[in-house]
């Protein structure tokens, strides 16, 4: 399991991974990340946040979701 003291590189085959499916931000398509490659990827923790959820069609949905996170620094 990873701690927060763990650390890898961003440029590595895992780093690379990482952001390949992390969430990018909403109408952000062209950035260029080339900036990244000279930090490390530090583990901060997990997260969870409970917000309303859209996609309810009827009474019998819960009306509220949890999303799971997780948390990175870049050192």
């Amino acid at each position: 399991p990873l701690t927060s003291a763990v650390g890898l590189s961003s440029n590595s085959a895992v780093g690379s991974r990482l952001f390949l499916q992390s969430r990018r931000l909403e109408n952000v398509n062209d950035v260029d990340y080339s900036y990244i490659a000279k930090y490390s990827i530090k583990f901060q923790g997990c997260h969870h946040i409970s917000q309303w959820n859209e996609d309810t069609d009827d009474d019998k949905e819960v009306p509220i979701e949890t999303k799971r996170l997780v948390r990175f620094r870049l050192c």
